[in-house]
This record gives C-alpha cells, structure tokens and sequence, in this order.
C-alpha cells in the first residue's frame, strides 16, 4: 500500500478538525483509496494553545520550512487563512514538487490565477473543494463530470 505524507501548515480550528478526520478515517480510506494517509508534521505559530486534537508533540513545528523543505512530504494542506504568508507557502511548496490541499477562499480569489498556472506548468495539482460551497464536492463534477455539456 502507498504511503502518503502530508504536512499541514494551520493548526486552529479547521486543521484540528482535519488532523480529527485524517486519523479517524485513516483505516478507512486505506481500505477505499488503497493509500495510508501519514500526517507527517504540523506547523502553526502558536503550539501551546490546546486543541481539541491531541498529536504528537514530535510532529509539531513553527517553521513552514520544514515542511515544505522535507522531500518526504508529498502533500502540504495549507489551512491558515488569509492571503500572505499563504500565497508564499504554496508557492513554494509547488515549485518543491509538492501537491496542495487548501480552503483558502481569499487566496484563491486574489492569487488563484497565479497559483494555477504554476501548477499546470509543474504537473501538479491544488485541491480546493474545502474552498467552496461547505466542502460539497461540487469542483469535482464541474471539471469531470460536466466537462461535454454546453
């Protein structure tokens, strides 16, 4: 079974919610996906609030770069919120090789141009349903499923 490591840049109140489901799932969506979601490290600027989470202490940072430096990270999930230092981390986590996962609608709307054209020009890819009508994964069938209708 594939492994996949994940860093997530955000630990408030979304990234403990996804850090919640990510490892309640996990055996799950091994069993579905055939792939082993690993949450490799955390970074937030603020580790001593508690979280409704518990995690490792071990997998905790400050420093994005580790994050987006470490060549065993596959996916960054960037859950900060606002505009910058977002925009930077992304970028740079595409141009080291790695796939994103946000829900950054502010970013989306003013850098979304930016951010997608250095994905297609590196093959990769920015996942951004959490962005979007609640999380409903209505940019899936947009892209896919309506891509022959007029």
């Amino acid at each position: 079974m594939k492994k996949i490591n994940i860093g997530i840049i955000g630990f408030g109140t979304i990234g403990s919610g996804v850090v919640r489901a990510i490892n309640s799932k996990r055996r799950l969506l091994a069993e579905k996906a055939g792939v082993d979601i690993n949450i490799k490290m955390i970074c937030d600027k603020d580790l001593k609030t508690r979280r409704s989470v518990k995690v490792s202490k071990k997998i905790l940072t400050r420093s994005a770069g580790k994050i987006l430096y470490d060549p065993e990270i596959d996916i960054v999930v960037e859950l900060m919120g606002g505009v910058l230092p977002a925009k930077d981390f992304i970028l740079e986590a595409l141009r080291q090789g790695k796939n994103v996962v946000t829900a950054n609608k502010a970013l989306l709307s003013e850098h979304g141009y930016e951010i997608f054209k250095l994905t297609n020009t590196l093959g990769l890819s920015v996942g951004f349903e959490a962005s979007v009508g609640g999380g409903i994964p209505i940019i899936k069938s947009i892209k896919e499923g309506f891509i022959a209708n007029r």
